[in-house]
């Protein structure tokens, strides 16, 4: 009994240093939420839906691509060869799934906003007509955000990714209202909200490198 704990232990802690302790998943997704926030800017600025929305999903993809050469060509080599038991197989599966989820889900989400801008209908927006403050439709898109994050941090073990859901939903129902109020277009709260994670994943990412030096980097500090 003792050593089936300690292996599921074991392999839980491989697991999670191979997915979260680098902080790189961190800074993508805080990267991306940034890159959302300028969406209605762009739609406003010269860059006309659905582009506002197209570019920053290209830009959030190419970040994505560098993560996964940094995990591959820096985080590996310093890991070794991790070998994980079925479930935690089924795990990385459910991983790859969560992060093209959060990318459709979020860029449709976006998508409905800038266009709601763009055509001046109250798809998402009507907060000031109505004479409500805090439309129903916001909060409940920043509930469902939280709900998204909440779901992929339960699927790939990140417990961080609970309170950066919560954080990007606060921060885009809180740019929503200030959009209504004062006429607001680039999202800043949701930036702000997004910046957490990417400072977040830079301070893990730095401890991993000190943690986890390269073979011929340990030798060097030991021999001095």
């Amino acid at each position: 009994m003792s050593a089936t704990l300690d292996l599921k232990a074991a392999d839980r802690k491989a697991y999670q240093l191979s997915t979260s302790q680098d902080g790189l998943y961190d800074i993508f997704f805080g990267s991306y939420i940034i890159l959302l926030s300028a969406a209605p800017w762009l739609d406003e600025n010269g860059l006309p839906s659905p582009w506002s929305v197209i570019l920053p999903f290209g830009l959030g993809m190419m970040i994505f691509l560098c993560i996964m050469l940094i995990k591959k060509f820096v985080v590996a080599p310093r890991i070794g060869q991790v070998r994980f038991g079925t479930e935690r197989k089924r795990r990385l599966k459910r991983l790859s799934i969560a992060m093209i989820v959060i990318f459709l889900l979020t860029l449709t989400l976006f998508a409905l906003t800038v266009s709601a801008i763009y055509f001046r209908e109250p798809i998402l927006t009507g907060a000031k007509e109505s004479g409500r403050l805090f439309d129903p439709v916001h909060i409940a898109a920043g509930i469902f955000i939280f709900v998204i994050f909440s779901v992929i941090g339960y699927v790939i073990d990140n417990v961080r990714l609970y309170a950066y859901g919560f954080l990007y939903g606060l921060g885009y129902v809180v740019s929503t209202v200030l959009q209504e109020l004062i006429g607001i277009q680039f999202y800043w709260p949701m930036a702000v909200a997004g910046l957490v994670p990417v400072i977040t994943g830079l301070v893990l990412f730095v401890w991993f490198l000190r943690t986890y030096p390269l073979r011929a980097e340990a030798d060097l500090v030991e021999n001095h």
